[in-house]
């Protein structure tokens, strides 16, 4: 898997679906504590998550997250030999 900041700066996918696709830590995060709010949770920081205000309405957030298709670039391996 690539890094975030890595996929952005080889221009694999655009900033506006690395940054909504990044929001789905947001997400798994708050839903998480929803079901467990007895339990102290992860604590992420990451800089291209738009928002960590708390989330009104789950299903309108992953549609909005999933808004935008990825189109998989395959990944390339090379080889040096295959003995």
């Amino acid at each position: 898997m690539n890094p975030a900041k890595q996929v952005i700066e080889e221009k694999i996918y655009s900033k506006e679906l690395v940054s909504r696709r990044t929001q789905l830590l947001h997400a798994a995060l708050y839903f998480y504590r929803s079901l467990h709010p007895d339990q102290t949770g992860f604590n992420c920081k990451n800089e291209l998550v738009q928002s960590f205000e708390p989330i009104t309405d789950l299903p309108e957030l992953l549609q909005q997250i999933y808004a935008i298709s990825i189109h998989a670039r395959p990944s390339t391996y090379c080889f040096e030999s295959l003995h």
